[in-house]
């Protein structure tokens, strides 16, 4: 089920974020896998100051089994959004692991149509993202997928927790 959020009229564009939940933890150990394996390839010269994969995961064990997912949902959300039928492409996915004190500069991803974000097991007090213009906070949850425009300004604040916060991140567009 897809819960909005949001709903807020911001530059005279009424935008909202998406939630739904998935559950497959399979598909989760090989993300998790997967982000372990390929270390911090961006060494902090983007806007998130913690590992982060390169960024065409599409194809690694894990990813695949989520873009599918992800792209039907990203389908539905614009049907209910927008009331059209869209193909989507994924113009790029990648994954994060983030420590303690470790955090996101405050960012868009523009010109994305869409940007995701998806947690993998987090720590019970890990960062929120933070969407300034809401002035609204997301707390991670196991499975817990988050779809918005990608002209919204997020943010992910410093914050002190024990372990590992495993975070996939996508662009959407359509074809």
């Amino acid at each position: 089920m897809i819960n909005v959020k949001g709903n807020k009229v911001i530059g005279g564009i009424t935008s909202d974020i998406f939630t739904c939940k998935l559950d497959d933890e399979e598909m989760n150990n090989k993300l998790i896998e997967q982000i372990d394996l390929q270390g911090d390839r961006q060494n902090h010269k983007t806007n998130v100051k913690a590992t982060m994969t390169e960024w065409n995961m599409m194809s690694k064990p894990g990813f695949d089994v989520f873009s599918n997912k992800l792209l039907e949902i990203v389908n539905e959300v614009t049907k209910t959004k927008y009331k059209l039928s869209l193909d989507h492409k994924i113009t790029s996915i990648w994954g994060l692991k983030y420590k303690s004190e470790q955090e996101t500069t405050e960012h868009s991803h523009w010109p994305a149509m869409w940007s995701t974000t998806y947690y993998i097991n987090p720590p019970s007090n890990a960062s929120s993202l933070y969407f300034p213009e809401f002035d609204y906070y997301i707390k991670p949850e196991n499975g817990l997928l988050v779809i918005f425009e990608g002209w919204i300004k997020h943010s992910v604040p410093k914050q002190s927790f024990d372990g590992d916060r495993y975070v996939v991140s996508a662009n959407i567009d359509h074809k």
